[in-house]
Parts: C-alpha cells; structure tokens; sequence
C-alpha cells in the first residue's frame, strides 16, 4: 500500500472561488466591529495583520495586565465572527446532486491521480516507480476551518464504490485507489477551532507565557492537546506511513513550523520519498501565464520559504533539498462549485 498525502491550505478555497482571504475577512471584522480592540487594531495597520495568527501574537505586547480580561473578551469576539464569516461563505458552495456533482468528482480523481503529470521528467519517473503496481490511499489533512475539501471529496467518493476504485497497471496487475477521511488539524468552524501561534517564541508578550493558560489559548500546539483530540497523533501517522507528501494552498507560515519541522524529519527518513509544493504565480498584465524567470523566481522564493520557517540548517537542506520540488500553477483542483 502507498500512502499520498495531501496538505491544503486556504488556497484550495480561494480556488474554487471562495472569498476567504484574511483581507476579505478583516473588512467584514472591521466594519462590524468598529468599536472593538482587535478590529481597531487591524484597521490601523493591515499590513502589520497580514497573517492574523502572527498579529495576535505580537499585539499582546501592547496588553498590559489590567487589559488582559479585554483582550481575551475581544479575540474570542474575533474567533466568533471569523465563524460566521466562513460559514457564510460555505454557503456559496453548491456542488449538488447532478452533472456539476459529477464534474466535481471527476475533476477531484483527476487532480489526485495525476497530481505529478505537469513535472519534469525525472520526477515524474520517480513517482511512478514508487506507485507503479501499488494500492494507493489519498489522504487528507486540511488547515481549513470549512468543509470545502470534504464536500468536494465526498462528492468524489460517491462516483466510486465506497471510496475504491479499481485500476489496471499493464493488461494484467489489477490495484485500487482509495479515498480517506479529511482531518482537520484546526478543526472546523463549529468544533475545537484552532487559531493561534507555533511556540512561545511567537508571543511578543512574555508575561503571558508565565500563565499556563494563556499558552493554551494562543499556542496552536497547546489548545490542540488541551482538547485531547488526538489530532496530532493522528496527523503524524498519516504523514509517517506517506511516500509522498503535496503541499497545496498552504502560505507555509511560521505559526505552522512545527508542521514544516515534521515533515523534514520525515523527508530524512526515506531518502525515496517526496515533498511536492505548489504556488502560484501571476502573469505580468496582458500576459497569459507568467514567463519562465517569474516561475522559477517563485519556485525560489517557496523553497526559501518552506527552510526558512522549517528552520533547516545549511547541511540538513544539502541533505534533502532533492526530495523537495516546487510546482507553479498546476492545473489541479478546479471546480466550479461556487453560486456567484
């Protein structure tokens, strides 16, 4: 059996046309919320709060003790009309019973079976090997609130016969391909969300990490044991027993590094296994697609990205940097599954 695992991010939904941006969240928050301390923040400097987790820790230096009820009293505001904000657009999310239903699992099994088909050769052939006569299990761990990815793998599940489906390698080697379950490491938008910062490292206020549970609130780690949810076990399994590992939508955060760290380790492992990165990268105006200096400008910069915030040391990227490829604008997961 090969395990092939895939990450996804808020990509996946800005993708299929969801509006779930930070940027799209902060002018619903800020303007329904014009008294409160958090959206007062955020309205002053948008760019200071371009990845929320990141701007919740670095304002609680600005909390002093006596304010800290407030600021509780105003991130719990925050995580409630964050919510509301998700499941009102999840509500555009219609993938129904008919053709676009069908087209939405075809177009889900196509992107996962031929998730390596737009790479260079030499990676192509080594993926192949590893799959080649195999039964394979696709898995799922979203950094997603909403259950965009669900709706849409269940969709895919539906077309086959109890989420297997049959597949013939040459004339004779019959194998299967199964769809797992989707594990939302963050939990969704009506149970145990999870919305905070990596480590300690991250709260620019130190007297809140004298509290243990201020660390339980803020640390992503933290709040997920806290719950006694088992989700991190869970997710560790899936990408332990994977060969290959695909990172989609996913900005590759430091508030996420422990996830980056993991699969590092994993890489290191295995030296037969793969991490696949995508990202995107936009045309110059009144281009088609981006030239090839802005592709692997990007691919670049997303290497760079994923060490940097994995914290990799210059021996360790020698070490795996050939297990990692970055992918640009693949033509994977495109649904029309959104009512405008």
């Amino acid at each position: 059996m090969t395990r092939i695992t895939f990450l996804i991010g808020n990509g996946f939904d800005v993708n299929v046309g969801l509006d779930t941006r930070y940027s799209d969240f902060y002018q619903y928050y800020t303007k329904n919320n014009p008294d409160d301390m958090l959206a007062k923040a955020i309205e002053e400097k948008y760019v200071d709060w371009s990845d929320l987790e990141l701007g919740l820790g670095r304002y609680t230096e600005q909390v002093k003790e006596e304010d800290e009820d407030a600021f509780w009293r105003s991130e719990e505001n925050l995580e409630q009309e964050l919510m509301y904000f998700l499941e009102n657009q999840m509500k555009r999310v219609n993938i129904g019973d008919g053709e676009r239903k069908r087209q939405t699992a075809n177009e889900m099994k196509r992107s996962l079976t031929e998730f390596y088909k737009e790479m260079p050769v030499a990676i192509r052939n080594h993926i192949s090997n590893l799959i080649v006569e195999e039964d394979i299990v696709y898995s799922f761990i979203t950094f997603n609130y909403t259950d965009t990815l669900d709706r849409c793998v269940d969709a895919t599940k539906s077309i086959m016969i109890s989420g297997v489906e049959r597949r013939y390698v040459g004339t004779s080697v019959c194998c299967v391909s199964t769809l797992g379950e989707v594990l939302h490491i963050h939990g969704t938008t009506n149970k145990e969300l999870v919305l905070g910062v990596n480590d300690e490292d991250q709260i620019a206020n130190k007297s809140f990490n004298a509290e243990p549970i201020n660390k339980q609130c803020l640390i992503k780690e933290e709040t997920n044991k806290s719950y006694r949810n088992g989700k991190i076990e869970e997710a560790r399994e899936i990408i332990d027993e994977s060969v290959i590992i695909c990172l989609f939508g996913l900005s590759l955060g430091s508030t996420d590094k422990m996830w980056w760290r993991y699969i590092c380790e994993w890489l290191r492992e295995d030296r037969e296994r793969r991490l696949i990165i995508y990202t995107r990268v936009a045309a110059e105006e009144g281009r088609r697609e981006a030239g090839r200096r802005k592709k692997f400008v990007g691919q670049k910069n997303m290497r760079n990205r994923f060490r940097a915030n994995a914290e990799i040391s210059d021996e360790e990227w020698d070490e795996l940097s050939e297990q990692i490829y970055v992918e640009c604008n693949a033509e994977l997961f495109k649904f029309e599954i959104v009512d405008k």
